[in-house]
């Protein structure tokens, strides 16, 4: 969803690379955006962005645990072994 730089929030996760007046982009999707990210997007003056979603605080730390464990069944797997020993 297309949001207003003033309306971000640290969290946001960009669905499209961000640009300005270069080829390069600023920031790439899939960032998940702080609080330097924002300054940043002041600075050039960018109105608005395409976000995924807005995370809650600890989204993001979450996300990352999700990944590192896998599917439902890797974690049924993890607690199998760790029970045995």
């Amino acid at each position: 969803m297309i949001v207003k730089t003033a309306e971000l929030r640290p969290g946001c996760v960009l669905r499209k690379d961000v640009y300005a007046k270069s080829t390069k982009p600023l920031m790439k999707a899939d960032t998940v955006l702080d609080a330097m990210h924002l300054e940043f997007l002041k600075a050039f003056l960018i109105d608005t962005v395409d976000v995924d979603r807005v995370n809650t605080p600890h989204q993001h730390w979450l996300d990352r645990v999700k990944r590192a464990i896998g599917n439902d069944r890797s974690l049924s797997l993890h607690r199998a072994r760790h029970k045995q020993e």
